[in-house]
């Protein structure tokens, strides 16, 4: 008889079998565990940081990428369930070239429909048109470590503390919160 793999079960819920193991805490989880960790942490990282205020005007910076998408889906689920109080936005950049970001942009306004929010076009002057109090970015931990060793590598050690906080900013005309870090 050959070798008998072992199935692995889910070590949160111990009734699904594991399938992925998570880089952050090394668990075999489920699917279903994983997006329930996930958007857990998204949740006690908004709450933690006090990144929002009831009744905030927030702009989802959308690129059409993975991130951007991910992060519309989580800030528009959790604003339901734990009644944050937001009023959600996307809002995009058309840079008016196309191939790649027309690909983008249709994956936007597709986000726009599944998840019911109102869409601007523009980065800067839509946070201003949409009367926007903060602005929200997919980026997340992999892009802030390239960010500081990218700031390290130029000598830019001024911008090391900016680009390694969750919200940015705060001095400016609008916050920039990053939720997914």
């Amino acid at each position: 008889m050959e070798g008998k793999r072992s199935v692995r079960m889910c070590c949160l819920c111990n009734e699904r079998r594991a399938s992925l193991s998570r880089p952050k805490t090394l668990q075999q989880i489920c699917r279903e565990c994983f997006y329930l960790a996930f958007e857990h942490e998204i949740h006690q990282i908004i709450v933690s940081n006090r990144l929002f205020t009831r009744g905030d005007r927030v702009a989802i910076g959308a690129s059409g990428g993975k991130d951007s998408t991910v992060l519309a889906y989580v800030l528009s689920k959790l604003n339901q369930i734990h009644d944050y109080g937001l009023h959600l936005f996307l809002l995009s950049i058309d840079e008016g070239m196309t191939s790649y970001h027309d690909d983008s942009l249709q994956t936007v306004h597709r986000n726009q429909i599944q998840y019911g929010l109102p869409l601007k076009v523009a980065l800067d002057r839509g946070v201003a048109f949409l009367k926007a109090d903060k602005l929200v970015t997919g980026h997340n931990a992999d892009d802030i470590a390239e960010t500081v060793l990218l700031n390290i590598l130029r000598g830019d050690i001024a911008r090391l503390s900016r680009c390694s906080s969750i919200i940015t900013g705060e001095d400016g005309p609008i916050p920039r919160c990053k939720s997914l870090s």
